[in-house]
């Protein structure tokens, strides 16, 4: 006899599916099992009756981004591993709110751009120009980064609740419209997208010959 495929495994598939495409990278191992789990202050919830995967921010990680945002903000320089971690955290949320993610991706570029001049020497002669010349390698200055720091204060102290975002787990489908015409010397054809915008899918074009207007005559 034929097996029936389970209704709950598939959507536990498109689930984790689902979860990839929004950029989370998760440790399945790792993960709390159910309908509802938490982690690193993001709430995933399957909805089986809707078939929808809802990802929730908790206010707790809202604040805690806030809250050290704010005492980043307050100091000339930071450490670089501190920066790191607060880039690690604004990645993680930008996965429910992509919006965010170019403050993310400011700090991670500053790290970088911090270790690249340890590596190649730069810090060193940095130092040598200095009248301090204590080791700062382990450091970036704030104001490298204070837009991505109050942009990203402001915008989670804007958010009073949890922040949610819903992703459809149903394959997605689209109404098309296609439209043709002809003349004595052509033939073509669009496949449009309806709604807006109104897109071109795919397109044809092709000469007509005189054997192609005698057949249709």
């Amino acid at each position: 006899s034929c097996l029936r495929p389970n209704p709950r495994s598939s959507l536990v598939s498109w689930a984790r599916r689902c979860v990839y495409e929004t950029c989370f990278r998760v440790s399945w191992k790792k993960c709390a099992k159910g309908k509802e789990i938490q982690w690193i202050g993001v709430v995933f919830e399957l909805r089986l009756i809707s078939a929808e995967l809802a990802l929730t921010i908790t206010e707790r990680l809202m604040r805690d981004i806030r809250e050290e945002c704010d005492a980043m903000m307050g100091s000339a320089v930071v450490g670089l591993r501190r920066t790191g971690r607060l880039a690690g955290k604004l990645s993680w949320a930008a996965g429910v709110a992509p919006r965010s993610r170019w403050a993310a991706s400011c700090l991670y570029a500053a790290v970088a751009a911090a270790t690249k001049d340890v590596a190649d020497g730069t810090e060193d002669r940095r130092r040598a120009k200095r009248h301090d010349s204590r080791r700062k390698e382990h450091l970036i200055h704030t104001k490298r980064i204070i837009l991505a720091l109050v942009w990203s204060a402001a915008f989670w102290r804007a958010k009073d609740k949890a922040l949610t975002r819903v992703v459809s787990l149903r394959p997605t489908f689209f109404e098309f419209e296609l439209q043709l015409d002809a003349s004595p010397w052509g033939i073509g054809g669009v496949l449009w997208s309806t709604g807006e915008p109104r897109v071109a899918l795919q397109y044809f074009a092709d000469d007509v010959a005189q054997a192609d207007a005698s057949a249709l005559d």
